[in-house]
């Protein structure tokens, strides 16, 4: 256990880097209107409230 906070921020590092490759992909191809939070997060392979707890509303990601 004394390993897990060393992990954890690399992880949540990782997720977010993750959401946003995906979302660049998805905006590109779709736009901002046509892509949805739902898109993204079934890309990434994660829940939309993850989605939403590191990056917040869909405009947030958008101007990463």
């Amino acid at each position: 256990m004394v390993n897990s906070p060393a992990k954890k921020p690399r992880n949540i590092e990782t997720v977010r880097a993750r959401i946003l490759i995906a979302a660049r992909l998805l905006f590109g191809k779709y736009g901002f209107h046509g892509t949805t939070t739902r898109m993204i997060a079934r890309e990434v392979g994660i829940d939309v409230s993850t989605l939403y707890y590191h990056w917040g509303e869909k405009g947030n990601l958008y101007e990463a």
